[in-house]
């Protein structure tokens, strides 16, 4: 097996490019159809790692220790593992050829997708000829959710820049090699002008250079020759690296980081990347395999059809957000459940998918409902218990404006039963260790619930919403020296650079819903104490202008005695500039920001009318720019619905918008393929 010869950019690149030149056109007038039942299929599994295959039980074999190699070998001893954290579990379904693929590539790629979940991952691929390592490509998007998982908030260099590190990955009986050279990332920077690293460590998700494709990809390559340089150029690369994403993790800022671990300013690192990229950054980074460590790949066995559609719908129900046809994406999910409805013992894994789906659709009582059918069929389906109490905790507090803490009991005590039957079989899961500790909120003594918080911060340290939930517990137990010195260390990086901040603040909208939870169960007077401290402790500090007006919003809907909804942070594309609380927001930001959320949500009417409200109020720039781009994603998603419908007509006129005004070749393109078929439909109709 040879290294995959243009890393992991390439296929990122073109899923970002793609997504209706040749997705709408191939797979978005695509229908969803039943699962094939001549495809034969085989399963092997090692250690979190199950692999379906339909190419039979040698390759299955083989795909099986390569993603092992990596998944459970490379990838924890390149990047670390959050203290106490266990790998979440990964699903590969790897087709015999294109076509076999063709009916399931719902998320826009090329060859390919990874999705990540939030119990389970899934990796999606297919044999192809002209490609003898079809999956290398999909590792740098399983490295990028690794690290996210496991270090928190980075710098999107730092991001990108290991995940295309981590992608050149080759493997063999004796040793791992990771961080091999990729010529074509070395060829762009010597042959285009790179990204300054002054401007590197600042990139987000809504800057130019990475929404546009072309910027984009010297980015990556700019953010690859960083990392590589910083991992090989001595042997304590890897324990520097470490040290560094660790200052990140805490909230240090990049150029402090940067001094303390490597003695480097800005230029200084500038530098030192160039001489790397003319020597053609030789080093890899060699690891010896430890065969007695690595996860033994069970023997392929052959497995039923029902087997494999019930968690191909599942895929197709976790894919439901990131779809470019979300109609198309939930037929496929009911298609293949509905498949394997009559098959024996499959009656609980169908009522999870179903569950998996409705929760999708924003539907949480019908999601509680099919779990709690899901651990009635199957007692002992850890997940469904763990689904289960996570919405019974959403239930709990959703519903506090109309019921006081005591009401509310039910939930909570349903919710410990859930998470008992959870952790008698799973006691790695963190998240049901966090929520035992949240489900004694309502306790008239909620300090064994602290308890079980404080014993997984000894553990987990960062895990996902842990100091959220120790802060409600704290407060509602009246701690509130302790519930103080949370806030203070949600704050930690608060101030760090500007492309860190927005995402820095994302725990504390939890903390925002932890005043709106007193407020609800009426606890006026912790709910005003905590709102003041927030506000005293960020009225000096640089924050974005969502976080503003999330603490403005809160602030006057506790003062009027109104009820207070849960707070959204902001997606990470639609990032705005650091503000001062008392500094003055700017609508269309917001307007653009909420635009994006219901474009996301599937409200794609409601979002282009916001848009055409942006654009109206005159815009110019970047935010006139990111509005129009919208619009014309919006458009064609529109199109393609109407035309999928039978309304030729409507579809067409969408196509011609766009036409009209759009300035992108690629999506120029797209809306000609679609004004085309449009027409072709009204010839046959005449």
């Amino acid at each position: 097996m040879r290294p995959f010869a243009f890393g992991g950019a390439v296929l990122r690149g073109l899923i970002a490019v793609t997504v209706f030149a040749h997705v709408a056109g191939l797979v978005g007038a695509a229908s969803a159809q039943s699962p094939d039942p001549d495809l034969s299929w085989t399963r092997t599994e090692a250690g979190p790692v199950t692999v379906f295959s339909a190419c039979g039980a040698n390759e299955t074999r083989d795909l099986a220790e390569t993603i092992i190699s990596f998944h459970g070998q490379a990838l924890p001893r390149i990047l670390p593992l959050r203290p106490g954290a266990r790998p979440v579990r990964l699903t590969v379904f790897f087709f015999p050829s294109r076509d076999a693929y063709e009916p399931y590539a719902i998320v826009p790629a090329e060859r390919g997708f990874f999705v990540p979940g939030q119990d389970e991952d899934f990796l999606v691929a297919y044999r192809d000829s002209d490609w003898e390592d079809p999956l290398t490509p999909l590792f740098g998007d399983i490295a990028a959710a690794y690290l996210e998982r496991n270090v928190g908030v980075l710098p999107l260099w730092i991001r990108e820049g290991h995940a295309e590190y981590v992608a050149s990955f080759l493997g063999n009986r004796k040793r791992l090699e990771v961080g091999i050279p990729l010529g074509e990332h070395l060829k762009l920077l010597r042959d285009e002008l790179s990204v300054p690293v002054s401007s590197l460590l600042d990139v987000t998700e809504a800057s130019d250079d990475w929404r546009d494709p072309a910027r984009r990809s010297v980015f990556r390559a700019q953010a690859w020759a960083a990392v590589h340089w910083l991992r090989t150029d001595s042997a304590d690369g890897p324990a520097h690296v470490d040290d560094f994403l660790r200052r990140l993790g805490e909230g240090e800022a990049q150029a402090e980081a940067l001094r303390a671990v490597w003695d480097l300013d800005e230029a200084g690192l500038s530098a030192q990347v160039q001489v790397a990229v003319h020597a053609s950054a030789a080093n890899v980074h060699l690891l010896e395999r430890d065969l007695d460590a690595a996860p033994r790949t069970d023997r392929p066995v052959r497995v039923d059809g029902p087997e494999v559609w019930v968690r191909l719908g599942e895929l197709a129900a976790e894919s439901l957000p990131r779809a470019t046809d979300r109609q198309r994406a939930r037929e496929l999910a009911e298609s293949h459940l509905d498949a394997a409805a009559n098959a024996v013992g499959r009656a609980g894994a169908i009522a999870r998918g179903r569950a998996r789906l409705a929760e999708q659709e924003e539907d949480p009582i019908g999601a509680l409902r099919l779990d709690r059918e899901a651990v009635e069929l199957d007692p002992d389906d850890a997940i469904a218990h763990l689904r289960a109490a996570r919405l019974l905790w959403d239930h709990w507090r959703a519903k506090g404006a109309r019921l006081s803490v005591e009401a509310a009991d039910a939930d909570l005590a349903e919710m410990q039963q859930h998470l008992r039957s959870c952790l008698l079989h799973r006691p790695d899961l963190v998240e049901a260790q966090v929520l035992m500790g949240l489900s004694y909120v309502g306790a008239e003594d909620p300090s064994p619930g602290i308890a079980v918080l404080e014993r997984v911060r000894q553990a987990a340290p960062r895990q996902p919403g842990l100091v959220e939930g120790l802060l409600l517990t704290n407060v509602l137990a009246g701690r509130e020296d302790a519930a103080h010195a949370l806030v203070t260390e949600l704050l930690r990086g608060v101030d760090a650079d500007a492309s860190l901040r927005a995402q820095r603040e994302r725990p504390l909208y939890r903390c925002l819903d932890a005043v709106g939870d007193l407020a609800r169960f009426h606890r006026d007077a912790a709910a005003n104490a905590l709102a003041a401290d927030l506000e005293s402790a960020l009225g000096a500090r640089q924050i974005s202008s969502d976080l503003g007006h999330a603490i403005a919003t809160l602030r006057e809907d506790l003062d009027a005695g109104r009820d207070i909804t849960r707070f959204v942070p902001p997606d990470r594309t639609t990032l705005s500039l650091p503000e001062a609380v008392t500094s003055s927001l700017d609508p269309g930001a917001l307007d653009l920001a909420h635009a994006r959320e219901l474009a996301a949500a599937g409200a794609d009417e409601e979002a282009l009318a916001l848009v055409d409200t942006v654009l109206d109020e005159g815009r110019a720039g970047d935010e006139a720019s990111r509005a129009f781009a919208l619009r014309d994603e919006i458009r064609l998603r529109l199109g393609e619905d109407a035309l999928r419908r039978g309304n030729a007509r409507a579809a067409w006129e969408q196509g011609r918008a766009v036409l009209e005004e759009t300035r992108n070749p690629r999506t120029r393109e797209a809306a000609e393929d679609l004004v085309s078929r449009c027409e072709e439909a009204l010839k046959e109709g005449e």
